[in-house]
Order: C-alpha cells, then sequence, then structure tokens
C-alpha cells in the first residue's frame, strides 16, 4: 500500500496578559435593558434556531476589581437548547464577551458562598467574594497554595535526583501571577451599533475571506471517572480531543483513545507525556508532550518531518483561523483562577471553530470546547478574541 506522506509543523503563540485596569467613565455604561437588547438582536441573527421562543433573563452584574459593573450574565429559558450570554457593561469592548450554546454556568456558580459577588476576568475566569479585598485575598491564598504545591514536587523529585528544570519554571510563573481585568479600549466597539441600531448595515468582508468554520471534534471531560489527578487535567484532555479528532475524522494514524479503551487511560498517559503537575500543564510542556505521543504513535517512520515551534509575543488571529481553515483544533492555554482549591494554575480548552463577522468588522469570536464545567457540558462556547486576545497562548499542529 502507497505510504502517504504528510508535512506537520506546530505553531506555539504566546499572548501576553494586559496590565490596563481603568475606571470606566460614566458614558461608556451600557444598561441592562441595551445589553439585553443586543443579546436579543444577536440571537435573532445567528442562533433563530437554537433559541427559538426562548426568552433572555437577566441574572446578575459581574464586577471588576474597582467595584464597577464589567459584565452582565443572561440565561436562556423556554428554548429548545439552554445557553448562556457574557455582555459587557462598558461599550469600549465588544457587546458578547462569552456565550454558550448546549451550555450553562450552573457548575461554576455553585462554588458561590451566600453573600459572595461574581467578579469576572476573562474566559472562564470568575472569583466569588465579599468585595475586591476578598477577592484579592483568596487569590494571593490560591497563588500560595500553587507554590507550595510545586515545592512540594521539586523536593519529592530532588530526593530522587530527577531533573526540576520545567517545575522551576512553572514556580517563576506562578511567582508573576496576578489578576488582571480585562482590557477595556479607548474607542467604542461598533458592535454596539451594529446590535442596537436598526439603520446600522450588516459588516461585509471580502468574498474570498472564509468566516465561519467548526470542526467535529468531540468533547472530553478532564473530569472523567477514573482520571488519576482530574483537577491539573485540562492540558491532557484538550489533547485527547485533538489526538481523537486527527484520528477518526482525518483517518491520520494517531494514537486515540481506541487503544486505551477508554478516555480517562489515555488522559493519564498524556499526563505523564506532558509533565503534568498538580499546578496544570505549561504550554512548552503540553507541546512536547504530544510531540513525545506522536513519536509513541510511529508517524515520523510514515513520512511526517519534524515538528517546528515558533514563538510569537502578540496575538495573531489569522493564525488561528488558518488552522481551523486547515482543519487543524488549536490547545488554548489560559491562566485560570481554580475554583476548586488547587491553587491558581494554567487551564486548557480546544478551539473547534470562528465566526469571523459576528459583530463588527474584522472581529473574531473563537468557538472551542470546555474539558471542565461538568460532564454533560458538552455544547459549545464562544469568546471574544479582541476582549481577551492578550491573555492567552495557544499551539496547533499542521498536518
Amino acid at each position: 500500500m502507497k505510504k502517504l506522506c504528510w508535512s506537520i509543523g506546530i505553531i506555539l503563540i504566546f499572548v501576553l496578559p494586559s496590565h490596563v485596569f481603568a475606571n470606566t467613565p460614566e458614558n461608556n455604561h451600557v444598561s441592562v435593558e441595551d445589553a439585553k437588547k443586543a443579546v436579543e438582536a444577536f440571537i435573532e441573527v445567528e442562533f433563530p434556531s437554537e433559541f427559538d421562543q426562548g426568552k433572555v433573563v437577566y441574572k446578575e452584574d459581574l464586577y471588576d476589581l474597582d467595584e464597577s459593573t464589567i459584565a452582565y450574565f443572561f440565561t436562556i429559558e423556554g428554548a429548545s437548547s439552554e445557553g448562556f450570554f457574557l455582555v459587557s457593561a462598558v461599550n469600549t469592548l465588544n457587546p458578547m464577551l462569552e456565550y454558550g450554546v448546549g451550555s450553562d454556568l450552573t457548575e461554576t456558580f455553585s462554588e458561590r458562598e451566600k453573600g459572595e459577588k461574581a467578579y469576572y476576568f476573562g474566559v472562564d475566569k470568575f472569583m466569588f467574594g465579599m468585595d475586591a479585598k476578598d477577592i484579592l485575598k483568596k487569590f494571593n491564598e490560591k497563588k500560595n497554595k500553587a507554590k507550595n504545591l510545586i515545592k512540594g514536587e521539586m523536593k519529592i523529585k530532588k530526593s530522587k535526583n530527577k531533573d526540576v528544570t520545567k517545575l522551576e519554571k512553572s514556580l517563576m510563573e506562578v511567582e508573576k501571577s496576578e489578576v488582571k481585568s480585562l482590557n477595556r479600549k479607548q474607542k467604542k466597539s461598533d458592535g454596539w451599533d451594529r446590535l442596537l441600531d436598526e439603520n446600522q448595515s450588516t459588516v461585509s468582508v471580502a468574498s474570498s475571506t472564509v468566516t465561519y468554520k467548526v470542526l467535529n471534534v468531540d468533547r472530553v471531560c478532564q473530569y472523567e471517572s477514573n482520571v488519576t489527578k482530574p483537577g491539573s487535567s485540562c492540558g491532557p484532555a484538550v489533547g485527547a480531543m485533538i489526538l481523537d479528532y486527527y484520528h477518526d475524522e482525518r483517518g491520520i494514524n494517531v494514537i486515540d483513545n481506541s487503544p486505551y479503551t477508554t478516555y480517562y487511560r489515555l488522559i493519564n498517559h498524556l499526563y505523564n507525556d506532558m509533565y503534568t503537575s498538580a499546578y496544570g500543564t505549561s504550554l512548552n510542556n503540553w507541546v512536547g508532550g504530544m510531540r513525545a505521543h506522536f513519536r509513541e504513535s510511529n508517524i515520523y517512520k510514515e513520512g511526517y518531518s519534524y515538528i517546528n515551534v515558533f514563538y510569537v509575543t502578540y496575538g495573531d488571529s489569522l493564525k488561528y483561523r488558518n488552522a481551523i481553515t486547515k482543519n487543524n483544533p488549536v490547545a488554548i492555554r489560559f491562566e485560570y483562577f481554580d475554583l476548586e482549591g488547587n491553587g491558581v494554575n494554567w487551564h486548557f480548552v480546544t478551539g473547534v471553530g470562528f465566526n469571523l463577522n459576528y459583530q463588527s468588522s474584522g472581529n473574531l469570536a473563537v468557538m472551542y470546547k470546555n474539558p471542565a464545567g461538568g460532564v454533560n457540558n458538552t455544547g459549545w462556547r464562544y469568546f471574544d478574541w479582541t476582549s481577551n486576545d492578550r491573555d492567552f497562548g495557544f499551539a496547533y499542529f499542521l498536518f
């Protein structure tokens, strides 16, 4: 049988978190009423069938560290699909910060204690507290816990004369971690007028531009039964999703869950390949672990080239779109505030698609599958690229 020769590459992109933080001028404020109208207009264009007959219901305000409202939390009730929308309360941010179809935030908000407010700092980044001082106190407690976990692992490895370089790098990153607000822009987002002004024209883009695509990636939960360390297995779970897609959807001869018979065995295996710690998986270690797994799959013997790694210091949405357009799922890594007590760690999700022209010209909504959020959280989630583009890194393979 003639063997197919594939070229394979990997793009690794680091995006630095923003340090911008300021009080919101009154004239930049968006009312709950306008935010709700924006959701209704958005649904009419993007999800008319999924949320048909559904009602947009305001739940609560989400706060920033200056105690101003940064976003509103809405749910969809009475529709065939469940859903949620986190809508900006500041018109210098794009309207739809984050939303889900066939997905909800029930598990996230179940972590809140009575009387606590919800604070929001970006994709899947919630903290609950009585006030901003309480938030910072909790953050520092989690940060110290994360540092102690890593130091404990380093001590064990040193006692066995094992290399601790990767853990030292993780410790340095934890030391630098801090609570950061969303990067509020200086000018009003075009998205607000496009959703609220009936006279605004629709967005036009070049006819040759791919504006929407989604890959058929099955969601794998990091909390599958028998996963050894579920709290820090998001990176391995994302790796499992991507391997499963390449094997099942594209017919590439990589080892997915089939030889392991279950996803939890594959996740546990990748946990070791990726040198994952209690703090999570660094993006470099995620790449190294996937490389190791490809070697185990013997794909290099079948004509695959060496995996190249590129580093970029700022977000590049075109690279993300090109990856999805060429049928390559993307591993996206955020700094994450772990609500389950493991500290401040990294969180991975799988980028599976995009919508380019949903709000304003050139803007990008990222579609993703989250390995966390509960076993039944299998629906689509989306986040706004522009509002979060300095707060994550991502990596993808080029097959």
